[in-house]
């Protein structure tokens, strides 16, 4: 692979590693509107009714409009809000099942530490997030490590595409089905990528191309310098937060992610034993259909909020209510602690 198809390589990748980590900008939205950005687009793909309709809508809505109704859909989509969320964690598309920080999650982190980096603490979503995943592929590529990008990016091509087809059957606009397709589109040219100039290499040289000529520059890396060295393997003792009864648990953890649950041993309550809903913990802890952070409805729908905006909302709400008209159910044991912690 030249150094001109690493650096396109490279552009592209961090370019939907920018489009996914988050919602989308307004910067970012009136570069994919520019005439010249949606031509190009239009010219690399002809005659397909997904990215025509895609196109349509970026050079029809006026940014303000569209990066409004994005916000809507990027909850509905990404932040649990909707009714057909989109899961972007690699352990959901590899295991079949609704549950992250699977065994791909260990053997990302043990990939971010053969590279000496680790995921930015600010970024408040999981290690194995799609966005992560690309920038590890750019990473690699930057650093001409070839053949270790090409077998770090079969693990890709195992799930980033059940990824887009989940996102393209989800998505209510053109705006998140044309990403996905496109998206698509490029993992399948990086998987032709051969040493001999092909077809690939200038499908690729055309899209970085694009990319440049609408003045793209990445966002910071989520990546940043030094290894964080694995947690240790741990066996703690607590308690079941399901029920009232609040037996004696103990959380077997992996690298700071719990992976088991089982019953603790000489605990009066269950004896050393969990029943179904207790043992089925780190499903509920580690399920993808949690919420990720504060959301706030308008007009029937969610958008993301931030916790001051949140909070402030939830008092004034509160101080609106006469003296006297509020009750609510504190709960078990845990729940009251909380309570009282809380107020």
């Amino acid at each position: 692979m030249n150094t001109q198809l690493r650096n396109n390589a490279s552009l592209i990748y961090k370019f939907y590693a920018d489009i996914f980590r988050d919602e989308i900008s307004l910067n970012t939205l009136q570069l994919l509107q520019a005439p010249r950005f949606l031509e190009n687009i239009n010219q690399i793909h002809p005659e397909n009714d997904i990215l025509a309709d895609f196109i349509t809508q970026l050079r029809k809505t006026p940014s303000e409009n569209l990066l409004h109704e994005l916000r809507y859909e990027y909850a509905d989509l990404f932040l649990n809000a909707g009714p057909n969320p989109v899961f972007p964690y690699e352990s959901v598309h590899t295991s079949g099942t609704t549950t992250v920080q699977q065994d791909s999650l260990f053997a990302l982190r043990d990939t971010l530490r053969s590279l000496d980096v680790h995921v930015d603490p600010k970024f408040m979503d999981l290690d194995e997030h799609v966005s992560v995943e690309l920038e590890v592929c750019a990473c690699m590529i930057d650093r001409n490590m070839i053949d270790t990008y090409r077998e770090f990016s079969l693990s890709l091509q195992k799930w980033i595409p059940d990824f887009c087809e989940q996102l393209a059957l989800s998505a209510q606009t053109p705006f998140y089905k044309g990403l996905a397709h496109l998206l698509k589109t490029f993992l399948q040219h990086c998987e032709q990528l051969s040493d001999q100039t092909g077809p690939a290499d200038a499908y690729i040289q055309k899209v970085a191309d694009t990319l440049r000529n609408a003045d793209f520059t990445p966002a910071p890396s989520l990546l940043h310098s030094g290894a964080v060295s694995a947690g240790p393997e741990q066996e703690i003792p607590t308690h079941c937060y399901t029920c009232g009864a609040l037996c004696g648990m103990t959380a077997k953890v992996k690298d700071g992610v719990m992976v088991k649950v089982a019953g603790l041993k000489g605990d009066p309550k269950g004896q050393g034993r969990l029943c179904p809903k207790g043992a089925a913990a780190p499903k509920h802890v580690n399920s993808a259909y949690r919420l990720k952070t504060p959301l706030i409805r308008e007009n029937g729908r969610f958008r993301k909020a931030g916790w001051d905006e949140a909070l402030d909302l939830i008092a004034s709400r509160m101080a609106e209510i006469p003296q006297g008209k509020l009750a609510y159910f504190r709960g078990n044991d845990f729940a009251n602690f909380v309570h009282e912690a809380f107020f």
